[in-house]
């Protein structure tokens, strides 16, 4: 008896005794702050709108970018509460399922239009398979779709323009070759409007060249020295007969210093022109356009400034053109 009372006290004395503590359960992290507090400083730099998601599809940060173009998202927010495009949220669920990259193109309506490349790619931060996180980007393609439309736009136009002239080029030849094989006037008459219309096609077909070269090289910064004033002299020269059928004089004033610029012959040729020709024909009441260039000598080291001004005497409602080279 006296043995049974002794064992159970040592059992109530060792019950009493403060138990150790459990082992806490080893809960998964994502990303330590610290590494998030790296990643937005790294893509604050970038122009790019950015999401930052984790396996859970909650936003865990988005960078200055996105949220100047998608307002602020609050961190561990879900993904499908601020992005609204189903393509967008299958195409993350399957990038987290199968760890491929993806991309497809999206528009956006509000705030503004745009046209994005939206793309998904797995990161890895640590070395566990939980601290994969999900980079969202969003590049905007939004200006290159603008030009597309009108380069399409143009071409649509430009064969329309072409289809007009053509078919009147037709029509008069068959008329030529037929009924008025032997008619001197009728001759002298279609023919007239048939360099009319020539005429009219070989503008289209130079604005035509002209959009192929700038598209050819906007990418080539020009590096020919032109000499401004000989070269308009050139142009006022080449428009001497559309002056004198205008009833237009044309006067050119330039200094005595060169005036140089760095840039394209035939690109200027072409500014140059459509300037003073647009003088020429806008401002007849006033019989007389004049072209100043000044510049040259007073120009700062390592620096310029050239205008060339086309003005037309006359009326107070005569338009004004300037152009301003600076290089």
């Amino acid at each position: 008896m006296l043995l049974f009372w002794l064992v159970w006290m040592i059992v109530l004395f060792n019950r009493s005794a403060d138990p150790k503590p459990p082992v806490p359960a080893v809960v998964p992290s994502v990303v330590e702050e610290t590494d998030l507090d790296m990643l937005m400083t790294v893509f604050n730099a970038l122009d790019t709108p950015i999401l930052v998601v984790a396996p859970d599809e909650t936003v865990l940060l988005q960078n200055q970018a996105a949220e100047k173009a998608f307002g602020t998202i609050p961190p561990n927010t879900d993904l499908s509460a601020r992005v609204r495009s189903p393509g967008i949220l299958d195409m993350v669920h399957e990038t987290i399922v199968t760890g491929k990259v993806n991309q497809i193109e999206h528009s956006e309506r509000f705030p503004s239009e745009a046209v994005y490349i939206v793309r998904v790619a797995p990161a890895e931060i640590g070395q566990r398979a939980d601290e994969r996180l999900y980079v969202l980007s969003y590049h905007d393609i939004s200006q290159a779709r603008r030009i597309d439309r009108m380069r399409s736009d143009f071409v649509a136009n430009a064969s329309h323009e072409l289809r007009t002239p053509l078919a009147s080029l037709r029509g008069f030849i068959e008329t030529l070759q037929g009924p008025a094989r032997n008619d001197p006037k009728a001759h002298e008459r279609f023919l007239g409007i048939m360099h009319e219309q020539a005429t009219r096609m070989s503008r289209l077909v130079d604005d035509l060249l002209s959009l192929s070269r700038l598209e050819l090289k906007s990418h080539i910064a020009p590096d020919e020295a032109i000499n401004l004033a000989p070269l308009l002299g050139h142009v006022r020269d080449a428009l001497a007969p559309l002056a004198e059928d205008v009833g237009v004089e044309i006067s050119l004033v330039v200094p005595d210093d060169p005036v140089i610029v760095q840039g394209d012959r035939d690109e200027l040729t072409e500014v140059f022109e459509n300037l003073i020709e647009n003088a020429c024909k806008y401002g007849q009441e006033g019989k007389k356009v004049e072209v100043t260039l000044s510049g040259g000598g007073d120009a700062p080291a390592g620096g310029f400034r050239a205008r060339s001004r086309s003005r037309h005497s006359g009326g107070a409602r005569s338009p004004y053109y300037r152009t301003i080279l600076s290089g």
